[in-house]
């Protein structure tokens, strides 16, 4: 088995991987599924999430996933392109629950906490409490 994903593995099947043939399990097995996502989609290496064409205008957004993480790719205003986390800082809800589109801003559906396209928090609802 490929030793960058599974470290160490001791598979009885790794004769068959080699030969191209992908034992059943491979889909199917908690442990293969978890060690994949800790070594390829979380580990130190990047991913493709979109090309430059499908966020082309200022405010554009493209959301997806990187294995179980949701991620957001937007165009700021300065014309620059930025991968997020498609998460609130708050609850963990998502900001962005459209596939693509575009806006000036996110928000989160939760308590309606506000990010600009760069990432940054520029808006919290009730900062002061509810009597202001």
């Amino acid at each position: 088995m490929p030793e960058t994903v599974f470290k160490g593995s001791q598979d009885s099947d790794a004769a068959d991987v080699a030969a191209c043939r992908v034992p059943y399990r491979v889909f199917t097995d908690p442990e293969y599924y978890r060690r994949e996502q800790e070594n390829i989609f979380q580990g130190e290496t990047w991913s493709f999430v979109a090309l430059e064409a499908e966020v082309p205008e200022p405010g554009d957004f493209k959301s997806t996933f990187v294995g179980e993480t949701p991620v957001i790719v937007t165009r700021a205003s300065d014309g620059k392109v930025h991968a997020l986390v498609n998460r609130c800082a708050h609850r963990g809800a998502l900001v962005c629950r459209e596939v693509r589109g575009n806006r000036p801003n996110l928000e989160c559906v939760y308590h309606q906490w506000a990010y600009d396209l760069e990432g940054n928090l520029i808006g919290v609802p009730f900062r002061r409490g509810l009597k202001g």
